[in-house]
C-alpha cells in the first residue's frame, strides 16, 4: 500500500566531564554530543482532501468530500496482502445480470470486503455478453465489440496469479493462451470518448508500486460525478502509473462491507471483488474462486444509506493514519533520555603527597 513514515525524534544528550591536571573538573553546560534517534512507524497516506473511512487487512477506503458535488472514493489495495478477482454468473456463453445488492448477498465469499463494477457490456439484453474480452477461471469471451468498437483504445487488466497486477495492450489472442493469467478484463484507455467531458458516474482503476514486473498496489476510483480527465487526475494524485477506464454511468457502484457508498440500481454482469488478507488469528484461507457460490446470508444485505456523521473516519494531519502499535524501541529510548542526570560536582585537588 502507499506508505509514508511518521518520524519520532528522540534527543539524547551526552555531557562529558573534562579535567585538566589538578584543576577542578569542568562539566560543560552545552551539549557536546547530541544524538538524534529517528524511529519510524509505517502509516497509510493519502493526497490532501481524502479521509480514511474504513480499512481491512490490506485494504483502505478513502473518501474526498467535494463542495457542491458528490464524494469521490478510492479503495487502496495492497496486492501483497489482499487480492482482486472477477465475479460472474455465466449462463452458457452469456452472463446473467444482478444488482450490486444481489451480488453482495448471493455471491459472498469469506473475506469479501468491497465490490465495484467491471466490464463493459450490452445493457439492452439479459443475459448479456461483454463488449470486450473477458477471461475468468470458468469463462472466456472475446467480446462482441472487440473488432468494431474503440479498436485502438482497448487495454487489458491482468490480475496475476501471485497477487500482482498489470495493465497491458489488449490482444484478443492473449485470452486463450494457457500460460496467461486466468483473470483478464479488457476495458478502455482513459481518453476513449465515453462522454469524456460529462460529469457522470465513473469507475477507474489505477496501479502503482511496480516490483518484479508486477504492480503491488491497486487504486479503485469510484464517483457519482466525474469527467474522464478528473478521474484520471485523481488517480495520478495517488501516484498511479497505469490506469484503465472500466464501465461507468448507471453501472458505477461501490459496496464496502455491505454498505453502498456509491449505489446503483442497474443490474450488471461482471464486477471486481476485493478480498481482504487472511485473518492471522485463524487458519482459514479466503476463497479466491470466481464468485459462483450463492452463499446467501441475511447479514450480508447491502445498506444503501451511508451516514457521513457516523462513518468510521480516523485521520491524522489530514492525510496520515497510523495503523501500527507503538514501537517498543521508542519507549525504551524515551525512558533512557528521560533519566535525570546527577548534579555536577567539583573534584578537589589531590595533595602532592598522595
Amino acid at each position: 500500500m502507499q506508505e509514508d513514515n511518521e518520524w519520532f525524534v528522540i534527543i539524547v544528550t551526552l555531557r562529558p566531564t573534562f579535567k585538566y591536571r589538578n584543576q577542578p573538573a569542568i562539566h560543560y553546560t552545552a551539549p557536546m554530543l547530541t544524538l538524534l534517534i529517528l524511529l519510524s512507524q509505517p502509516s497509510l497516506a493519502a493526497p490532501s482532501g481524502y479521509d480514511l473511512v474504513t480499512e481491512g487487512r490490506g485494504v483502505s477506503v478513502w473518501r474526498q468530500v467535494v463542495d457542491g458535488g458528490e464524494p469521490d472514493f478510492v479503495v487502496e489495495v495492497d496486492l501483497d496482502v489482499a487480492s482482486l478477482e472477477s465475479v460472474i454468473d455465466p449462463i452458457g456463453d452469456s452472463l446473467d445480470r444482478h444488482s450490486a445488492t444481489t451480488w453482495w448477498a448471493t455471491h459472498a465469499v469469506p473475506g469479501q470486503f468491497a465490490t465495484i463494477n467491471g466490464a463493459f457490456f450490452a445493457a439492452s439484453v439479459t443475459p448479456t455478453t461483454p463488449a470486450f474480452g473477458l477471461r475468468t477461471p470458468s469463462y472466456t469471451h472475446p467480446g462482441y465489440g472487440t473488432t468494431s468498437e474503440y479498436t485502438d483504445q482497448q487495454l487489458a487488466l491482468w490480475l496475476l496469479d501471485d497477487g500482482g497486477a498489470n495493465i497491458v495492450a489488449a490482444d484478443p489472442s492473449a485470452l486463450t493462451v494457457p500460460s496467461n493469467p486466468d483473470n483478464q478484463i479488457v476495458a478502455l484507455t482513459v481518453d476513449a470518448n465515453k462522454g469524456r467531458n460529462s460529469w457522470v458516474p465513473r469507475t477507474f482503476l489505477g496501479l502503482m508500486d511496480s516490483e518484479d514486473n508486477a504492480h503491488r498496489t491497486a487504486l479503485l476510483f469510484v464517483s457519482k460525478l466525474a469527467t474522464q480527465a478528473y478521474a484520471e487526475g485523481e488517480l495520478a494524485r495517488w501516484g498511479a502509473t497505469q490506469q484503465i477506464m472500466l464501465d461507468g454511468g448507471s453501472s458505477a457502484h461501490l459496496v464496502v462491507q455491505g454498505t453502498a457508498y456509491v449505489p446503483s440500481g442497474r443490474a450488471i454482469p461482471h464486477l471486481i471483488r476485493v478480498i481482504e488478507g487472511p485473518d492471522p488469528d485463524t487458519d482459514a484461507e479466503p476463497d479466491t474462486e470466481a464468485g459462483t457460490d450463492a452463499g446467501t446470508d441475511a447479514d450480508s444485505a447491502v445498506d444503501t444509506d451511508v451516514d457521513s456523521d457516523t462513518a468510521n473516519v480516523d485521520v491524522s494531519q489530514g492525510c496520515s493514519h497510523s495503523t501500527t502499535s507503538p514501537n517498543p524501541l521508542a519507549v525504551l529510548f524515551l525512558l533512557v533520555a528521560g533519566i535525570r542526570t546527577r548534579r555536577p560536582r567539583l573534584v578537589p585537588e589531590r595533595d602532592a603527597g598522595q
